[in-house]
């Protein structure tokens, strides 16, 4: 008896941590104490790491937690933020109390530069600093936004290096197609331009992916982002600003003296998930083996296939996964800060490079930034603000690599794409990473956006302010695409000279 006491007692300890170890779903709902009404938008982190997720328009949300002692964080703008030890619950429901002490403390940079508590607005807006913005460490302005602006719903265009984000802020506006629904966007009080070019990059179905040029700016270099929802908030704009406005403020100079902070990040991505596919039929067509051409694993078993070609693999190759590489990405950002009394500067140099997931492609971003401050006397004062951005990088049609991948059988690694001659070694369909490698896109954008602000406030209660700004780009692309060589077994369908 006590002999099998001794062996349970493991056993026991062995369950029990396994249970612990497990991943679990957890849901529920949280609502405003005061009313019991719905909470759209709140944060909810697992605390100590950076997974989270946000409610959604009824205020629903689903989280996955490593255990039962893991800790969530509920929090929101203008509540005090509430801290749920999960246990055995897997529905959690939460109550948030409005925090007055915290609507005074939240600055808004409204659409003429000017802050104002939040609560002295007579207009829905809704503003992110920059600890928040720069939490997750995106590439891309409008991803960073994801999950910290409530109601506003935010998607990428993919994942690939330089490709750009959409924000709807006050939905669709209208029912023609061709009309845009972005909203408007004000860099330190210029209007900037966000729109994407198609020209030069296909038509049809074979249409590579740019980025939009919000892209161009650099994160670090943001001190606030407020978006501006409710129609008094727009008037000023007219018309563009129907769909909303994004007031992006970027960084000052402060105190006395000069001051230097260095930013460096660097992180990797790989292929989150691929198809899962069949290991036993290998190429052919209605059962018999025919290894050139389109049928990728409609053909004999592996076994069978051995037997008319001794070549064949043991087994099929994993092309899904072994078709993509190791992606890339670091960003490095020198600033400087301070000034004199009279003059504040802040100024930065930036430098970002991402080399993607899909062969051959790439995004690389040269920055350069100053912004000025100066007090002329206690009446008079002035500012310039000035950024320059290179930027640009090879990019292909994921769209048009994944058909490829589909169609190419698991007979041939995908990876022996090329001969000693330099030409495609065709499998019957054209290799994926072949077209990236040779049928390509390159764009180089040079921007320059600059400001001049003055403000002369003869009284307590009149400023009056001068602007002046210009937003302007050129967007150069160059594309090229293999020619016949006239080399024996030479094949590239739909690749040579196609632009």
């Amino acid at each position: 008896m006590k002999k099998n006491s001794t062996l349970l007692l493991p056993i026991l300890l062995f369950i029990t941590f396994a249970a612990n170890a497990q991943v679990r779903d957890i849901s529920g709902k949280v609502t405003v104490a005061e009313d019991g009404s719905t909470l759209p938008g709140v944060s909810v982190r697992l605390k100590g790491t950076n997974t989270g997720a946000t409610t959604d328009a009824n205020g629903m949300f689903r989280i996955q937690v490593p255990g039962s002692g893991s800790v969530l964080v509920f929090s929101f703008i203008g509540f005090s933020p509430k801290e749920v030890t999960v246990g055995g619950q897997s529905v959690i429901n939460v109550t948030l109390s409005a925090d007055s002490k915290a609507l005074d403390e939240v600055i808004v940079t409204t659409q003429l530069g000017i802050a104002r508590q939040a609560k002295s607005l007579g207009y829905a807006a809704q503003g992110v600093n920059s600890e928040e913005l720069n939490t997750n460490r995106q590439t891309n302005l409008l991803n960073a936004l994801q999950g910290k602006v409530a109601g506003a719903t935010i998607s990428s265009v993919g994942g690939g290096p330089g490709q750009g984000a959409n924000i709807r802020i006050r939905g669709i506006n209208s029912i023609d197609a061709s009309s845009s629904n972005d909203p408007l966007y004000v860099i330190d009080g210029v209007q900037v331009d966000n729109s994407t070019s198609t020209q030069g990059v296909g038509s049809g179905t074979n249409v590579r992916s740019v980025g939009n040029r919000i892209s161009d700016i650099n994160p670090d270099e943001i001190a606030s982002v407020n978006i501006l929802k409710g129609g008094a908030a727009t008037a000023l704009y007219g018309l563009r600003g129907a769909n909303g406005v994004v007031v992006i403020t970027t960084k000052k100079g402060t105190g006395t003296g000069i001051r230097t902070n260095f930013t460096s990040t660097y992180g990797f991505e790989n292929i989150n998930k691929t198809p899962a596919v069949q290991t036993e039929y290998t190429a052919g067509i209605l059962g018999a083996y025919v290894p050139i051409g389109l049928g990728p694993a409609w053909g004999p078993t592996i076994a069978e296939a051995k037997v008319i070609d001794p070549t064949h693999p043991d087994k099929l190759f994993e092309n899904y996964k072994n078709a993509f590489d190791t992606g890339s990405q670091i960003r490095n950002t020198l600033s400087f800060t301070g000034g004199s009394e009279n003059v504040k500067f802040f100024s930065s140099l930036s430098q970002f490079a991402h080399d993607g997931m899909l062969p051959f492609t790439d995004y690389k971003n040269l920055g350069a930034r100053l912004n000025t401050d100066i007090t002329i006397s206690p009446k008079i004062k002035a500012g310039v603000n000035m950024s320059y951005t290179n930027s640009g990088g090879y990019r292909f049609d994921a769209d048009r690599f994944g058909e490829s991948l589909t169609y190419y059988s698991g007979r041939w690694d995908v990876r022996d794409y090329i001969t000693p001659e330099g030409i495609q070694r065709y499998r019957g369909t054209n290799n994926p990473i072949y077209g990236a490698a040779t049928n390509r896109l390159k764009d180089n954008v040079n921007r320059y956006i600059a400001g001049t602000n003055f403000s002369y406030a003869p009284t307590e209660w009149l400023n009056l302010n001068y602007r002046l700004g210009v937003d302007t780009y050129t967007d150069n692309r160059f594309r090229t695409a293999p020619g016949r060589r006239g080399l024996p077994g030479e094949q590239c369908r739909r690749l040579c000279g196609r632009l």
